[in-house]
């Protein structure tokens, strides 16, 4: 019942996202929405005038690969906890208590694994998100808390099921990015926050020239004899700006990363936390590179597939209400289509 239930709902909200929203965003909304990826692959680029790096790819699948963020392309953790995190937002608007609307969570977030098809890394999700939130909400458990209690338990359960998994990428990496997130925002939320005046300016000289070079001359940035001297230049600048702090240099009040507003600094350090605690070690070990260009992709790709997989959710859901449903929906399409 559960299934053919989960089903017919994908079916008609996919009927409401083509009718909503123009091709080709339809089809992007739908992916990242839906899981339904099967026809993406000969989508053409959502943006079709050439870039200042050459032009555009000649398919969505090739747009964001190049960019180093095609994982937002594929429902897994991320999508699971942007719906975890909109459902919650919801119910917390009508204050109805955690306790009576976590298992209306728990029935969404099944359904919503059933729709994209029960992929293993969506499955992961929901035990994880599903785990936080009952110790979020019986246990009355901090979130650090309920994240270091629900990634091992979690992997406990996946792992009794079938211990082969233990070796795949896919599954390192998903709760590699969940303690990450877990055990280094908070440390690096701190560094961050301690950023200003000389000591941002000397991280910054260093990481936007090393950046510029990465676009423009990759093959060298992946040398010894690029990273010997890149190290140095990083150290010297780091102690002048040291220097300069402990001589009451302070720089102008603008030059501080603790002036930017709370969440934006927390999703930053968020970031990091993953780059430095999964993406760095693990897809160097894995894959053999490091996708510098995520790295930076992500601070703009994060946020907006949080827009539209949020749009896409409640315009389809709203559109299959009778009468003012499509209404409201295509309101919400033309949003999804600019986000897209």
């Amino acid at each position: 019942v559960w299934v053919a239930f989960s089903l017919d709902l994908r079916d008609r909200i996919t009927r409401v996202i083509k009718e909503t929203i123009p091709f080709p965003a339809s089809a992007f909304v739908g992916a990242v929405t839906l899981g339904l990826r099967y026809g993406l692959q000969n989508v053409p680029c959502l943006l079709q005038a050439p870039g200042p790096f050459g032009g555009c790819p000649e398919f969505v699948s090739d747009e964001f690969r190049a960019a180093g963020i095609s994982h937002v392309l594929a429902v897994s953790g991320l999508h699971v906890t942007i719906l975890t995190v909109m459902f919650v937002g919801l119910f917390a608007a009508i204050r109805l208590p955690r306790q009576i609307y976590t298992p209306l969570i728990l029935a969404a977030l099944v359904v919503f694994a059933i729709v994209t098809g029960a992929r293993p890394s969506t499955l992961r999700a929901v035990i994880m998100n599903g785990l936080m939130l009952l110790s979020w909400a019986y246990l009355r458990a901090g979130l650090r808390a309920s994240v270091l209690f629900g990634a091992p338990v979690a992997a406990a359960l996946i792992l009794a099921h079938n211990p082969l998994v233990l070796t795949d990428p896919s599954f390192t990496l998903s709760f590699g990015a969940i303690l990450s997130l877990g055990l280094l925002t908070p440390p690096v939320l701190e560094w961050l926050e301690a950023l200003r005046g000389p000591r941002l300016a000397a991280v910054l000289a260093w990481a936007v020239p090393t950046t510029v070079l990465a676009i423009v001359r990759w093959p060298l940035v992946t040398t010894p004899q690029f990273w010997v001297p890149a190290a140095a230049w990083g150290a010297l600048i780091w102690w002048a700006g040291v220097a300069l702090e402990r001589r009451g240099v302070r720089g102008p009040g603008w030059l501080a990363l603790g002036r930017l507003p709370a969440p934006v600094l927390t999703f930053i350090a968020a970031q990091g936390a993953i780059q430095f605690g999964m993406m760095i070690p693990l897809s160097a070990h894995y894959f053999a590179r490091w996708p510098l260009a995520g790295a930076w992709a992500n601070l703009l790709a994060i946020p907006l597939i949080g827009v539209i997989v949020q749009l896409g959710a409640i315009g389809g859901l709203v559109g299959l209400v009778p009468g003012v449903g499509p209404w409201l929906s295509l309101v919400l399409g033309a949003a999804n289509w600019l986000a897209s």
